[in-house]
């Protein structure tokens, strides 16, 4: 039995340390799905994906959907998601919409600089999938320069498996060591 107590102790040790490692991705992963209706030179809709580097300019009509694959963003303690851009001139912005499943999209607000979102604002638990759509107040530039999302608050999902399964487990200890008594 003492085998077994250390094996799960050994078990939730490496999903912390597992869940901490992890929990520094919070940027978006890939792309779903890139409509450029004005195609610029050199846009890449891989260009928001990652840490902040090359922008991805969402014009007028563009429409970009992308997903956090390594993690699933949460409804925490105020803002939850934010929107890096290039430029702070506000007279480009995006709706921003978002959705656990690909399938159905709930409105999050509109992004017109560097913006920050909170889920519980329009009830919304977690998320793994957000779509961006161009809007034009008819401004100097020609898009909104999207740098990068972030997800403020982040669960990665091998580490919440490990967790969930060391306590399972646990849970499995405790029920054989009752039964035993």
């Amino acid at each position: 039995m003492k085998k077994f107590f250390s094996l799960l102790v050994l078990l939730g040790v490496f999903s912390f340390t597992s869940s901490n490692y992890a929990a520094t991705d919070v940027w978006l992963d890939e792309v779903i799905y890139w409509s450029d209706v004005l195609p610029l030179s050199g846009d890449d809709p891989a260009n928001a994906l990652g840490p902040i580097g090359s922008s991805l300019n969402i014009s007028d009509g563009d429409e970009f959907i992308a997903a956090f694959t390594n993690n699933i963003a949460l409804d925490g303690l105020g803002n939850d998601l934010y929107l890096h851009e290039n430029i702070d001139v506000s007279d480009e912005t995006v709706n921003v919409w978002v959705s656990p499943d690909n399938i159905q999209f709930t409105f999050l607000g509109m992004a017109s600089n560097d913006e920050a979102f909170d889920f519980g604002a329009v009830g919304v638990d977690n998320i793994r999938y957000i779509k961006l759509i161009g809007n034009s107040l008819g401004g100097s530039s020609p898009g909104y320069d999207l740098l990068a999302v972030e997800a403020l608050n982040s669960v990665p999902i091998p580490g919440a498996i490990w967790l969930f399964g060391s306590g399972l487990f646990g849970l499995i200890g405790l029920r054989r060591k009752f039964r035993k008594s």
